[in-house]
């Protein structure tokens, strides 16, 4: 029977691995806005006393040559002179996460049946990576796009209500926060599709059609994820990952393993209960239903298990 303990400790360590992937990116990211960001407060403290003089006509100012450089500086809180530049920086970090993706389905594979006759495998097509950087990207470009217009109407707001420059500052750095999280939330999903996406594939080249789904302790409890935990399922029936930052993991798994005894059903049920415990103490249930990334896909129901600890 494989040691479940040893698999745990492995997914761990690949999980960390993986996530020192997202935060280059995500520093990376961070320091191309800040950098823009600060440009943008020091043109602000420049050009706001001169726009605020306009007096009545302060919501007209947002028109005048006086913003113009403002204006631009706000449509560049993640210059578009960089973008090849986070293009190539996503894509090794995809190519990175997908070879540590194919490397943990084989190690798994492995624990569980040490016999298991492993072809080698090529992964995933470069192609296929270079692609998913640049929809990433294109993701992420949405975000200060989306910062720009927020900041525009900060700004008008403040020349209207006759805000000071620093409350005007400290609600455009409030925006910039936000614009942030939602490119961290690109990133940290994007780095782990990519490593689900390789574990799944080197699964079908290995002729392994079931998995075992396994939360991942770093992502915290999700309703989602804990209702699936220690299940098994068809893997041509899983979306995964099932949500931004999911971080679960899937287990090979065959009906002949489990006849052999070398899966540890009993470690599973267990580990199951843990985390339906866990649940429970934080007020929470189990969501069956489907999650977030299966209802943009237009699915409206969950995956049925093939068994269930």
């Amino acid at each position: 029977m494989a040691d479940y303990e040893q698999i745990a400790q492995l997914i761990d360590r690949y999980d960390r691995a993986v996530d020192g992937l997202e935060q280059q990116v995500i520093d990376r990211v961070n320091a191309a806005m800040d950098t823009a960001f600060r440009d943008l407060e020091r043109e602000l403290r420049r050009t706001y006393p001169d726009l605020q003089n306009e007096g009545a006509l302060a919501t007209f100012a947002l028109k005048t040559a006086k913003f113009d450089k403002l204006k631009a500086l706000l449509d560049g809180v993640l210059p578009g002179s960089q973008r090849a530049e986070i293009e190539a920086l996503y894509q090794e970090a995809l190519q990175l996460a997908s070879d540590a993706g194919i490397d943990l389905a084989n190690n798994l594979i492995e624990q569980i049946d040490p016999n298991y006759p492993l072809e080698t495998f090529s992964g995933v097509p470069v192609e296929a990576i270079a692609a998913q950087a640049r929809d990433g990207v294109r993701r992420l470009y949405r975000y200060p796009t989306e910062f720009a217009t927020q900041a525009s109407a900060i700004v008008e707001t403040g020349l209207g209500q006759g805000w000071g420059t620093a409350k005007t500052s400290r609600q455009l750095r409030q925006a910039l926060g936000t614009t942030k999280s939602k490119a961290e939330t690109i990133a940290r999903t994007e780095v782990m599709s990519s490593y689900a996406k390789s574990s799944m594939a080197r699964y079908e080249a290995a002729g392994l059609d079931l998995v075992t789904w396994i939360t991942s302790p770093s992502e915290g409890l999700c309703v989602y994820c804990a209702a699936r935990h220690g299940r098994t399922y068809r893997r041509q029936d899983i979306t995964y990952p099932l949500h931004p930052r999911d971080r679960c993991v899937l287990l090979p798994a065959s009906q002949d393993w489990k006849d052999q005894g070398l899966s540890d059903e009993a470690w599973l049920q267990e580990s199951r209960q843990q985390i339906l415990d866990e649940l429970t103490e934080k007020g929470q249930r189990p969501n069956y239903g489907p999650a977030p990334f299966e209802k943009s896909a237009g699915l409206t129901a969950a995956p049925t298990p093939v068994w269930s600890p």
